[in-house]
């Protein structure tokens, strides 16, 4: 049963009721009978999955394969895919409740290596396909539902060793990576980050975060902030040991893969010739006069109201936004979503319905919960939803859109019928769908704001939250492929290089790094680069896909909306490049022509904010 939610006719309206709505209630969890009856249904039928696993990578195929059995291959692993993404909801959200507790986080990466592994054998497999050989197979109608996934998983076999050696680096794989990223979390859960005294008691420095940024108390605001990277600093010798140590390891495999860094072959991987990623990269550089252009403009609006203004001021909003009540926020996304089509709101309004039980959220810290959000898919069951903590500011609110939009996502292709092989596809599509609903968020919200200095704050989180976000991906993913590049060069990756590598890069895009001595060691909070090595990249392209679709969605909102669900259904049958062209009419080569759309929605951005002066 959907809940009704009250349309939010004026921003003003709601404002009002949340600054009046009841105290948030402790959370809720996700109905993880969804996907299993219990833990022990879940770890037996977990064990035979990994023993099907093993049996179809030993099987493995050979140019000799014939269409028939190549599809019979293809659909066992298929079947199989399905089942994993079960399995991976179910401890990925077991996991992200409790870090402490059980054995899920080592089961979920078990599970990861033991698929990955059958993976990269059917890529190397397929990979050593003669060209014509192929091309014949092709023409079977046996395969027609699986050759884009062949093409594809050809194309990432291009560059694996041998099977034997796959085969050993698979079995390695625990001792090669992911060690890395369990040191450093390890040495990040035991900071004693403290807590600062909020009007109404303690605020925790990681939990609480949110919460201390839009303090109206401003020694509180710069407290929080400098003792929360205090406290990173503390973790300064397992953080940058962990991290030279994903570098070589994945240098390493990338030599043999037949790339220069982990950063060229991640670029490969993503659909990209390393070598114009890295032209993108250098040139939005120039474009890092932006973000300090907006950081100015916010320091000198908050100059009245913060004596001298940092950068744990920036998030600070006008005194009249109260929190906001998480029971008013399915009504503030009902009507976001409407911009996106009834089908879009639909699945939005499901996904966050309390009889759902589809979405896990906290109000309150809770010891080892990821402070995270993220959504998993369940296969052939609904996709969930996990918030880390809501504490009603608005980057809670936009990240629940963000993180939302993702499992909504998933889910509009599991209705479809999208094919499992189709239902993943590059992370920085995933990324732009998702940043595109907190543009829409914003832009809501600036739209439907009862006076100026609001309307204000809420173009100014369309730049700073994600707005500029093609730019914050920029920067982090620059300071990442210079981790990679001096290592390769054999440079060290200590601790007070790995601090000046971060000042370097990030004073082309902020002003904060020279005025802030404690952001020397930025590095140390990039818990991607830990956990997800260069994945930030995908941010990069994603920010500025997203501000195209922005710009297409403002000049043609319903043909836009069309066509853009019609994407969102889809699934990942083609490439990144096919997809855009054929459903949205956009060029993903071109990326001066993107580069140059979002500059001009940015400064159509700080016009209104000129003008709102």
């Amino acid at each position: 049963m959907r809940i009704v939610c009250r349309a939010v006719v004026a921003a003003g309206m709601f404002f009002l009721a949340a600054a009046e709505a009841a105290p948030l209630p402790s959370g809720r969890s996700a109905d993880l009978t969804k996907l299993f009856a219990d833990g022990e249904q879940e770890a037996a039928s977990r064990a035979q999955l990994l023993r099907e696993l093993a049996a179809l990578r030993d099987a493995g195929i050979s140019p000799t394969t014939e269409a028939r059995s190549l599809r019979a291959v293809l659909d066992a692993y298929s079947a199989i895919i399905v089942r994993f993404r079960r399995h991976a909801a179910w401890l990925h959200l077991r996991c992200a409740r409790n870090r402490k507790a059980g054995s899920d986080c080592a089961d979920e990466d078990a599970l990861d290596n033991a698929v990955d592994a059958g993976t990269d054998r059917l890529k190397a497999d397929l990979g050593a396909f003669p060209a014509q050989r192929l091309a014949r197979l092709l023409a079977d109608p046996a395969l027609a539902p699986y050759r884009y996934a062949i093409a594809d998983m050809r194309h990432g076999g291009m560059h694996k060793a041998a099977p034997a050696q796959e085969a050993l680096l698979a079995r390695l794989a625990p001792q090669i990576g992911g060690w890395q990223y369990d040191l450093y979390q390890d040495a990040i859960d035991r900071i004693a980050f403290g807590t600062v005294a909020g009007p109404d008691g303690p605020l925790d420095i990681v939990q609480q975060r949110n919460a201390i940024a839009v303090s109206p108390d401003a020694a509180l605001r710069e407290a929080g902030y400098r003792k929360r990277l205090a406290g990173y600093a503390t973790a300064r010798g397992d953080a940058s040991f962990a991290l030279a140590h994903i570098v070589s390891a994945g240098n390493a495999l990338a030599g043999l893969h037949g790339f220069a860094t982990a950063a060229d072959e991640k670029y490969f991987d993503l659909g990209f010739d390393p070598l114009a990623t890295r032209r993108l990269l250098d040139r939005l550089t120039a474009d890092g006069a932006l973000s300090k252009r907006f950081e100015m403009l916010r320091a000198s609006e908050l100059a009245s109201r913060a004596p001298h203004p940092g950068p744990w001021d920036m998030r600070l909003p006008p005194a009249q936004v109260p929190p906001i009540a998480f029971a008013d926020a399915p009504g503030i996304y009902h009507a976001v979503f409407a911009g996106l089509g009834k089908p879009y709101q639909d699945a939005f309004d499901s996904l966050i319905d309390p009889a759902s039980g589809r979405f896990d959220i906290a109000f309150a810290p809770a010891a080892g919960r990821a402070g995270a959000g993220f959504s998993v898919s369940g296969g052939d069951a609904p996709s969930m939803l996990f918030v880390g903590s809501f504490s009603g500011t608005y980057k809670d609110l936009s990240v629940l859109a963000h993180e939302g939009g993702h499992a909504v996502h998933r889910e509009l292709m599991r209705l479809h019928g999208v094919a499992p092989l189709y239902a993943e596809g590059p992370h920085f599509l995933f990324e732009s769908f998702a940043i595109f609903n907190e543009l829409l968020l914003a832009d809501y919200l600036a739209d439907h704001a009862p006076d100026a200095a609001m309307r204000r704050y809420y173009v100014e989180q369309f730049l700073s939250v994600k707005g500029l976000d093609y730019l914050a991906g920029a920067d982090d993913a620059l300071l990442e492929q210079a981790f990679y590049d001096a290592g390769k060069a054999g440079k060290s990756l200590a601790a007070d290089d790995l601090d000046a590598l971060t000042l370097r890069i990030d004073g082309q895009f902020s002003q904060w790094p020279e005025q802030v001595p404690e952001l020397k060691s930025r590095w140390i909070t990039l818990e991607l680069a830990y956990e997800d090595p260069l994945y930030d990249v995908n941010y990069v392209y994603g920010g500025l896909l997203a501000l195209a679709y922005y710009k297409a969605w403002k000049a043609d909102p319903e043909g836009f909306d069309r066509a853009y669900l019609a994407l969102l259904q889809n699934g990942f049958d083609d490439t990144s490049e096919n997809l855009l062209a054929k459903f949205l009419h956009i060029d993903l080569n071109d990326d001066t022509a993107l580069a140059a759309s979002a500059r001009a929605v940015v400064e159509q951005k700080f016009a209104i904010l000129d003008a709102l002066r």
